[in-house]
């Protein structure tokens, strides 16, 4: 009898590891990229304004993949624009812009979030995933486009298991931030803030 039992219960964890094993839950993570930039003088303390809108179509970043996916989600925790603004604002300050302290006639540099995606390799056990992050920039002056230009990273990651809580916003937030310090080195969009004193 206590054969049977033990048996009995060797089964039922066995088919609590496998089921765990196919069906995957929702994750929240935080968002807080940071770009490295290099401090300088080149903004000349020029005024700068900043806006960050989120135009991704969908909320959630993506499916977690698994038996279910459709319930599997990846989901942001914390503010996406105001992340992206507060990572924004420190590197163009750290490169000498005045973006504190705007005077109303400033150039603007509008960033857009269009799309900032993860998808899990197929199959119910998921041991990769591509990360993907597109970001624009525009900057105008008084309703006048100055400058406009698109910065786009994409990274496959492999993994022995299916990646924590943890590793998935490691793999979010270091594609962001690899996106971001495009923006924010890119010289001719650097020129065309300074242009605007």
């Amino acid at each position: 009898m206590r054969l049977i039992m033990n048996m009995r219960v060797i089964a039922i964890s066995v088919v609590m590891v496998l089921l765990h094993g196919c069906g995957l839950s929702p994750q929240r993570v935080d968002i807080t990229p940071s770009p490295q930039v290099e401090y300088s003088a080149y903004g000349a303390n020029t005024p700068v304004s900043v806006i960050v809108r989120d135009e991704r179509p969908n909320d959630e970043l993506g499916s977690r993949g698994g038996t279910y996916p459709d319930t599997s989600l990846l989901l942001i925790n914390n503010d996406l624009p105001k992340a992206v603004y507060e990572a924004t604002t420190k590197g163009l300050h750290q490169q000498g812009f005045n973006v504190l302290n705007p005077d109303g006639h400033q150039r603007q540099l509008t960033v857009f979030i269009d799309e900032l995606l993860y998808t899990p390799a197929e199959g119910t056990v998921v041991n990769g995933v591509t990360m993907q992050a597109f970001l624009r920039a525009e900057i105008r002056q008084q309703g006048d486009l100055i400058y406009s230009n698109r910065y786009r990273s994409k990274t496959e990651h492999s993994m022995p298991i299916t990646p924590s809580t943890s590793k998935n916003a490691d793999f979010i937030n270091n594609e962001l931030t690899r996106t971001l310090e495009r923006l924010l080195k890119d010289q001719q969009l650097l020129e065309a803030l300074k242009e605007g004193r």
